[in-house]
């Protein structure tokens, strides 16, 4: 059985009114991304985020809701119902970062 994959999410720079912030996100055994994220209304309560990897070529956004409810829009969440993206933010959240 394969050990569980590490993650670790750093705030790199604070959004503001104006810009988005940056986070980086690491996972052991794959590759290190950084992150725009920009909070957006929520329709569900809670807080919604607009996340988008920052690359060169095409890019998704995924629009993430935490609070009672928990949603990402990536491929992962749709898959294990949790995903990098949820749980990054959530933690910033939760550590008073975001």
């Amino acid at each position: 059985m394969k050990p569980p994959r590490r993650r670790s999410i750093r705030l790199v720079a604070k959004p503001d009114s104006t810009l988005p912030g940056v986070v980086r996100i690491e996972v052991t055994g794959r590759k290190t991304a950084l992150y725009a994220v920009r909070e957006v209304p929520s329709q569900f309560g809670g807080r919604g985020f607009a996340v988008r990897e920052i690359k060169d070529g095409p890019t998704q956004t995924y629009y993430v809701h935490v609070g009672g409810l928990r949603t990402c829009g990536c491929v992962g969440f749709a898959q294990w119902s949790r995903c990098k993206h949820v749980e990054g933010i959530a933690a910033l959240l939760e550590s008073g970062k975001l």
